[in-house]
């Protein structure tokens, strides 16, 4: 990757075909991870097309990624007959259910990375936090999930790559914002707690591990170019 230039009012980087492929997995996966339903309806076509395209990146350690944000998936998602059957995806049911004033609180995640994400407001308040919750949680998830897409049409642009990575001005902060969050992500799935997640520098690490690693600080970097070039 190349780091991120000004071009007149915007910013643009050239991405290789598998760190555009790496980037729109993980955007997926954030978006699945905080709405399954709107992932399945929007990104299935995507992934026809990827299975089907005999172009498509590889890299030895590819597969590491691909199950890396909805590795625990939120119990919020799951299937509530449990008969194991995927339920269809009913856009006014879901309206209906956030327009309903009498709808049961948001539950705190059991996954830790969606607790990360949305960590309580009170920690020595349970009340306090669950009530903060309920009336936020929804709009934050829509934000996110707003923003993560902002950066799916950026790298969608780019053809696999074979285009530069272009970023308008107004696309900025989504952009940010969304990095911020994959590393987030990457980090809870890794263990890592801190910006120095290399612990003992004699440790050997499990290949695919040692991969996420780099995941995480590559993130880092497509963040601070463009922070560096605004």
């Amino acid at each position: 990757m190349k780091r991120f230039r000004r071009r007149g009012r915007h910013f643009q980087s050239v991405m290789d075909e598998f760190e555009v492929g790496l980037m729109l997995s993980l955007c997926g996966q954030f978006i699945d991870l905080l709405s399954p339903e709107m992932s399945d309806l929007d990104l299935e076509a995507d992934e026809d097309d990827a299975e089907g395209d005999p172009t498509a990146p590889e890299h030895p350690q590819a597969a590491a990624f691909d199950d890396l944000i909805t590795v625990a998936p939120d119990p919020a998602g799951e299937d509530p007959d449990g008969d194991g059957e995927e339920q269809g995806f009913d856009p006014f049911a879901l309206w209906e259910q956030e327009l309903d004033p009498h709808r049961p609180d948001a539950q705190r995640p059991t996954d830790p990375v969606l607790l990360r994400l949305f960590p309580d407001a009170y920690r020595d308040d349970p009340a306090a936090s669950e009530e903060f919750r309920r009336y936020t949680e929804s709009d934050l998830r829509q934000r996110k999930i707003d923003e993560a897409l902002v950066v799916l049409s950026s790298l969608e642009a780019s053809e696999r790559g074979l285009k530069p990575v272009r970023v308008e001005p107004e696309q900025v902060e989504p952009w940010l914002r969304t990095l911020t969050a994959l590393r987030l992500v990457v980090a809870e799935r890794l263990g890592i707690t801190t910006d120095t997640p290399d612990g003992d520098p004699e440790a050997v690490l499990p290949d695919a591990h040692e991969f996420m690693h780099e995941v995480y600080d590559w993130l880092g970097f497509v963040q601070e170019s463009l922070l560096r070039a605004l």
